[in-house]
């Protein structure tokens, strides 16, 4: 009985361990910290990034459409409300598609690449469009 006590002790332990090891956590470092380039979470931990082409995010939405039907300048008041309107509905659809997919932070996709962080961050650009569009 001892025995058997013993070996399930030790599997738990080793179970413990090896998800500890699977679950590393990731930082930016300080000097390379862009805070407009991170739309969501937090970048001193994170252990499962994702990232987007924000400007591509804003262009799908009906505000920045509107701007283009409508020829707005951006020196248009008009269009300061619209690209605002804009960001709101991106980070609303960035902050959906984090916490429906479990991404503990997202940013700006060329500022991941050149943080060569050796972590793979998916491009959830797609995603966030799509999430953009059931919300229109």
């Amino acid at each position: 009985m001892r025995f058997y006590t013993l070996l399930l002790l030790g599997a738990l332990i080793s179970g413990v361990v090896f998800n500890l090891a699977a679950d590393e956590v990731y930082s930016i470092p300080k000097e390379k910290l862009d805070p407009a380039a991170i739309y969501w979470g937090d970048p001193s931990g994170f252990g499962n990034p994702a990232c987007v082409d924000y400007n591509a995010l804003i262009e799908c939405t009906p505000e920045c459409k509107e701007m283009k039907k409508k020829k707005l300048s951006s020196s248009d008041p008009a269009s300061w409300i619209l690209m605002s309107d804009a960001a709101d509905r991106v980070s609303g659809a960035i902050a959906r598609v984090a916490k429906d997919k479990d991404y503990d932070l997202i940013c700006a996709k060329e500022y991941w690449k050149d943080l060569k962080l050796g972590v793979t961050a998916p491009d959830i650009t797609g995603l966030v469009k799509k999430q953009i569009e059931e919300k229109e």
